[in-house]
Order: structure tokens, then sequence, then C-alpha cells
């Protein structure tokens, strides 16, 4: 067997995967850009609005101290909610391999809620949190694995136009099973429309405008995490996208970084 000739085309296969995968991110960047604008924009407007309203105080002969400790306390966190932003924005554009760590799944799965909170608002969709995993952690890149879970929200976005914009229902739900955690993305929307094998395939898709690779790539993902991911339709009506991973076990006498 020709070993060396094996190993190129792994190696050229793992890297169309990394390319696809930063495509997939430029693609949905691409369709959260308004949303993204107005996460930036928005406590932007609030550094300057603030910083206004301690310059007025700060002109008055007594100025009220208290006040202007609360209004740079507000600076502070409009700021930080801003860096946070561009912080994931150059994550999800960097290219490049994965770069593993344990990622606590309640936390990885709020956040990426939390980034998806504007784009929820735009679209009229309500969503709900359940966190079941307390401290459980998978072993993952995060960047690729928050990319599955916008896919999914974004899909399940898609799929609940068809409800009046006061029915739009989202719920994301972590739990821990042994040795497994999982994930779920539940929507009330229109639900499958084609087999549950199906709709993974590359370039299967039902949007007008879609491509169809943001599941196949999304497989791809969880798969490259040792993970699974099914979908099936919900009775009382909707699609539920299930996530399944490894709980991640720290070495005995290991040390994490917290």
């Amino acid at each position: 067997m020709d070993i060396s000739a094996r190993k190129q085309a792994e190696d050229e296969r793992a890297l169309q995967r990394v390319e696809l995968e930063h495509l997939a991110r430029l693609n949905t960047l691409a369709e959260l850009s308004g949303t993204l604008a107005h996460e930036i924009n928005q406590p932007l407007a609030t550094i300057m609005s603030n910083t206004e309203a301690a310059q007025r105080l700060l002109a008055s002969p007594r100025p009220d101290l208290d006040e202007l400790r609360s209004i740079m306390a507000d600076i502070l966190a409009a700021d930080e909610r801003a860096d946070a932003v561009v912080k994931r924005l150059r994550a999800m554009l960097r290219r490049g391999p994965a770069m593993r760590e344990p990622l606590e799944l309640d936390a990885l799965v709020a956040g990426v809620l939390d980034f998806m909170a504007g784009e929820l608002r735009r679209r009229g969709v309500a969503p709900r949190i359940e966190l079941g995993a307390p401290g459980a952690r998978l072993w993952g890149d995060r960047v690729s694995l928050e990319q599955v879970l916008i896919n999914l929200i974004n899909n399940a976005c898609d799929a609940l136009a068809v409800r009046d914009a006061g029915m739009r229902r989202l719920v994301l739900r972590t739990r821990q099973e042994g040795a497994e955690l999982c994930v779920e993305v539940c929507d009330n929307g229109a639900g499958l429309k084609a087999g549950a094998e199906e709709i993974f395939a590359p370039f299967f898709t039902t949007k007008t405008e879609g491509l169809g690779m943001g599941l196949a790539i999304s497989r791809s993902i969880v798969q490259a995490h040792e993970g699974r991911i099914s979908v099936r339709n919900d009775p009382a009506g909707g699609a539920v996208f299930e996530l399944r991973f490894p709980a991640h076990r720290p070495a005995q006498g290991a040390v994490e970084a917290r």
C-alpha cells in the first residue's frame, strides 16, 4: 500500500473541510450582517449618550458622584458588550485548524443564544433556554460548535416564517445522559418536508436561495467531535434537531485551567 499517497489524500480532504467550514461561516456572517451592525452600534450609542451625560454632570458646580459612578458602570458594560461582539466576529472570520479545549456546554449554548438575540428579535422569534447540564463539558473547537448552533437556529427561524410573529417559538435545551451530552434545538415551525437523512445531504435545500451546505457541514463538524446529529418532527408541530457529544472527562490527577 502507498501510505504516503493515502496520507496526502487525507490531508487534502481535511483542508477541503476547513475551507468549506470557513466559507460557511462567511455566508452566515453575511446573512447576519444587519443584526451584527446593530449589535455593535447599540453599545456605541450607549457609550456616546452616557459620556455626554457625564460631561453635563461634571460641568455642574456640585456633580452627583453616585450618578457619575452609575454612568461609568454603564459605559464599561457597553464597552464590554461591543468588545465581545467584535471578538466573536474575529473568531468566526479566522481560518485554520480547529483549536480543541474543554467547553462548558451550558455556557456555550447560552453564549450563542445571546449572540443571536438581535436576529431573533428582528425575526419575531421568542426564544427559551432550558439548561440542564451544569458544569458538564465537552472537548471541542468553540468556533466550529458555535457555527453549528447558529446554523440550526437560523434554520429554525426560516421554518418559523409560516407562523404569525407572536406565535414563533424556539427552545434550546441541554442535558447530560450518562457519558453523553445532549443539545436540542426545537421550533414550532413547518416541520420536516423531506427525509431525516436527506436534509443532511450536500446541496439539498428547501430554500429558494440556499446553497444546501449548511446542514452537511454541520454534520461534518459534529462527527469530527465524535458526536451525532439527528432530526425528527415534533408531534406537537415543528422540528427537533438533536446533537450528542461524549462528555469530556479530564485525565485523573490533571488540573484544568479555568
